[in-house]
This record gives C-alpha cells, structure tokens and sequence, in this order.
C-alpha cells in the first residue's frame, strides 16, 4: 500500500491582549475633594443664585403684611378704595360705581298738605320737583314714597311717574277711584326732563293711617328715553 502524508498541525499563535488609547487624567485640585469645581473643569457648571428658606419665609410674611393693610384699608374706606382701584388700569371697570337713579335725579321743595276730596275723604297730599342733574334728558322718573310710624315698616306706600298730569288744582273735583287711576298713568312719550331742568310731582294718600309721623322719599327710577342720546 502507498505510504499515508502524516499532517502537522500548526503551532498557536499567541498576540499581547489590545491596548485602548486614553486621555490622560487631569490634575484635581485641593478645593475640588472639598466638593467645590475647578474653574478650568470642561462640564458646565450652574452658577445661579441659590437662597436659603429663611428668603422665601420672609417673602411670604412681607406678602401678607401688605395684604393685611390692603384689607383693612379698603373696609374702613370703602369709598375712597373704590374710587381709587376704579381709576387703575385693565381692573378699574371691575369697581366702578353703578349709577343709581338717586345719582340723576334729585327732589326739591317737598311739601305735605291735607285735602278734603268728594265724599269727605281725607287725603293727604305730597307735591314737590324733581330736577335732572344728569347728562341726557330723562323720559321715566320715579317717586316712591313711604309713611312711617313708630315701627320700622312703613305703614303705607305709594309710587307715581313725573309727567302725569295730576295737580292739586284737579284734586277738588275728582273722586278717590279717579286719584288712584290718574296716580298710576305713565307720562307720554313727548315728556321728557332736560339736562338741569324740573318737572313738578304729585302723590296723594287716601285716608291715610293714623300714627304716621314721618314720609320718606325715594327716586326708584331714572330712565332716559329710547331716541334720547347722551350730551356731548
């Protein structure tokens, strides 16, 4: 038989483990095992102010001292407060004062009287003006009036609108049905009170209570008309 090749196997072959190229470390400083960063560190380091809790304690207590004052400024001077924050800018709309109709409409020469009417009623009659004190005329004025007795409510009440009609002159012919009718009538649509200017009122209570000592009056409404428009 042929003689069989005898194979060798190669010996191994053995290489130094890889090397990794590294930056060199750089030299820390003392300060920097005491915690604080070296000025030439390569990562950026937060330099904002830092404050303690005792700062915002006292923030919170200054805070509310000027809220305190604020509060009692405005409940012993509500008036005063009102007027001022309703000049301030963006919330001054928030505190403007609403106009009442007692800001328009003003009453003068309040007069009481008694009246004899048909039948031998006794009526007591309430008669004076009313100016308009505001920028456009008024259409609709309304009197309230009330009489008091010794007691906090009143005894009775009555309401008229200037511009009815109703005189003292017509009191003497007219009954007691026809005075609570005429009292009740809305003027017409061409009265109108001008800027500065009066319109007389007339109200009558029929038979009135005893023990009334005292009237109190009232402008319950001020409304201008539709076509008026306000004064320049």
């Amino acid at each position: 038989p042929a003689p069989t090749a005898v194979r060798r196997m190669a010996a191994p072959l053995e290489a130094e483990p890889p090397r990794f190229a590294q930056a060199p470390a750089q030299a820390r400083s003392a300060g920097f095992h005491l915690g604080q960063a070296d000025a030439d560190a390569a990562e950026p380091v937060f330099t904002g102010a830092t404050h303690a809790s005792g700062f915002f304690l006292a923030m919170f207590f200054f805070v509310a001292i000027a809220f305190l004052g604020a509060s009692a400024l405005i409940c012993d001077e509500p008036v005063a407060s009102a007027r001022i924050l309703g000049g301030a800018p963006r919330i001054g709309g928030y505190f403007a004062r609403p106009i009442v109709p007692a800001m328009l409409v003003t009453l003068h020469d309040v007069r009481s009287e008694y009246y004899t009417l048909k039948g031998g009623h006794v009526a007591l009659v309430i008669s004076g003006s009313a100016q308009n004190v505001g920028g456009r005329p008024l259409h609709l004025v309304g009197i309230d009036a009330s009489l008091i007795g010794d007691g906090v409510a009143p005894l009775a009440s009555q309401s008229v609108y200037c511009g009815n009609e109703l005189s003292a002159k017509m009191l003497g012919e007219m009954t007691p049905r026809e005075i609570e009718f005429s009292q009740g009538l809305s003027p017409s649509k061409a009265f109108a009170i001008e800027p500065s200017s009066s319109a007389p009122f007339l109200m009558v209570f029929i038979d009135p209570p005893t023990g009334a000592g005292k009237i109190r009056l009232s402008v319950s409404k001020a409304e201008a008309g539709i076509s008026a428009e306000p004064a320049a």
